[in-house]
C-alpha cells in the first residue's frame, strides 16, 4: 500500500473531526502506512479546518472557497509530488524485497 488518504469534498465539519482523523492516521502509521488528508475545498477562515499542526500528517487543500468563489491553493502539485514519492518508496521496497527471495 502506497499510502492512506482521507479525502473530503468540503473539509472538516467540526472540532471533533481532526482528533478522529489524527487517531486513525496514527493507527495506520503504527502499521507502517503513510497517510495524508486531502480536501477539494475548504473555507480559509474556518477555525476548525485541517492543518498539519492539528493532524500531524500532510494536508493538501486543493481550493479555498467562499460563497461564490474558488481559489486555487497550489496544493495540487504538492499532492502529486507526495503521491509519486509514496509510490516510489513502495516500488523501491518491493524491489528490495524481491531481490532477497
Amino acid at each position: 500500500m502506497a499510502c492512506a488518504l482521507e479525502v473530503k469534498l468540503s473539509g472538516l465539519h467540526g472540532k471533533e473531526d481532526a482528533p478522529r482523523i489524527a487517531y486513525n492516521f496514527a493507527r495506520a502509521k503504527a502499521l507502517g502506512v503513510s497517510c495524508a488528508y486531502v480536501t477539494l475545498g475548504e473555507r480559509k477562515s474556518y477555525r476548525h479546518k485541517a492543518c498539519e499542526e492539528n493532524l500531524g500528517f500532510p494536508i493538501f487543500t486543493i481550493s479555498w472557497h467562499t460563497a461564490n468563489t474558488l481559489t486555487d491553493t497550489g496544493d495540487w502539485g504538492r499532492l502529486l509530488t507526495f503521491l509519486r514519492g509514496q509510490l516510489s518508496a513502495v516500488s523501491a521496497s518491493a524491489y528490495d524485497l524481491s531481490a532477497t527471495i
